[in-house]
């Protein structure tokens, strides 16, 4: 277990973009290769994931956007409505 965990480091410090170029010139063989293509597919895990976060962060964001816009159009309808009845009853007095 401890190739394994020297690999990893390895691949770590490497980076990912070094790793792919390695893979693709076929620099890995078996059963380090498996590890290999497992440690791309959890960085590949970990963007997606990330991507994620980020996407429901700005729908958030864009949700409360939208709640404001949707209210402060409420009132807008309601002074405008409002606003002509209180300038007629000031005006009879």
């Amino acid at each position: 277990m401890r190739r394994v965990d020297d690999l990893i480091k390895e691949l770590e410090q490497m980076g990912e973009k070094a790793v792919r170029t390695k893979l693709l010139n076929g620099d890995y063989s078996s059963p380090a290769l498996e590890h290999v293509k497992d440690w791309l597919s959890s960085k590949e895990s970990e963007r997606a994931e990330t991507r994620a976060d980020e996407s429901l962060s700005i729908s958030r964001k864009a949700l409360r956007t939208s709640e404001w816009a949707f209210a402060i159009a409420i009132i807008a309808m309601l002074l405008g409505i409002a606003i002509p009845i209180i300038i007629a009853w000031f005006q009879r007095k």
